[in-house]
């Protein structure tokens, strides 16, 4: 019953019931719910037009209550703004273990680009594999986020992508960076990815096969620039190994869609 209550509270509540709802948060153990609950008080908060203002309920919640803000850390992440910017900042910075690492994970789920230089450095100099890993993958994901969200440019969300993918050292960020690649509706997008088509790995193949046919479904992409895009399509679905892709592709290649 409470988690049904916070469930509808995150649909319907207000700045005035989250400190309730963070009381249901601290009273509920199982880790699927609380995620749940997590993202709730985060769609309460996002109510709030003035984005510097929707942590503030939870900061006066919290106070100086160092548990409470280790367990809270990761939705102000969530939820972003400057006051949760400087609340985030001063835990990363902590003697306190648990503090710390909190703080990283609230900056890894940061809902913009506005810690994204942050969270590059930290996936550069971060002396904890993990840190690194989340951050890189948190980079990711905003710098490839849509012009409106991420105040980038095509050309901007593409140079950070690359420069994210540069310094992965583990396949699965490498595979990220090419998936995200997909968000970036450009002709310099496709030719970042094309080279992989023929990698010597047969994931990040087939990773940049699916971009490039995923790419190809912008039609106004893919026609003005038919004469550069249909060799990298051809050989994209000559490789991918998922049929429901190859018949995607085909499709394009055609120009039937």
């Amino acid at each position: 019953m409470r988690h049904s209550a916070l469930m509808a509270l995150g649909e319907l509540g207000t700045s005035s019931n989250i400190g309730a709802m963070i009381d249901g948060y601290l009273m509920t153990s199982d880790a699927g719910r609380k995620e749940k609950v997590e993202r709730a008080i985060m769609f309460v908060c996002n109510k709030e037009k003035d984005a510097n203002r929707r942590a503030v309920a939870i900061l006066a919640k919290v106070g100086s209550d160092n548990k409470m803000l280790i367990a809270m850390l990761p939705t102000l992440g969530r939820v972003g703004g400057q006051p949760a910017i400087d609340a985030v900042k001063k835990a990363m910075v902590s003697s306190d273990s648990s503090l710390k690492d909190a703080g990283i994970r609230a900056l890894c789920n940061w809902p913009d680009t506005a810690v994204a230089d942050d969270m590059f450095r930290l996936a550069k100099e971060a002396k904890e594999d993990k840190h690194k890993i989340a951050a890189l993958r948190g980079f990711m994901r905003v710098v490839s986020l849509p012009e409106e969200k991420s105040k980038l440019s095509d050309g901007a969300r593409l140079a950070r992508l690359k420069a994210g993918f540069a310094i992965a050292t583990r396949k699965e960020e490498k595979l990220l960076a090419i998936d995200r690649a997909k968000a970036i509706r450009t002709m310099s997008a496709l030719m970042f990815v094309a080279p992989y088509l023929d990698d010597a790995d047969g994931d990040l193949v087939q990773q940049a096969c699916s971009t490039v046919i995923n790419l190809a479904h912008y039609r106004d992409l893919r026609e003005p620039n038919r004469k550069e895009f249909e060799p990298i399509l051809k050989k994209a679905i000559e490789k991918v190994r998922d049929n429901k892709l190859k018949d995607r592709g085909q499709r394009y290649l055609a120009g039937s869609v």
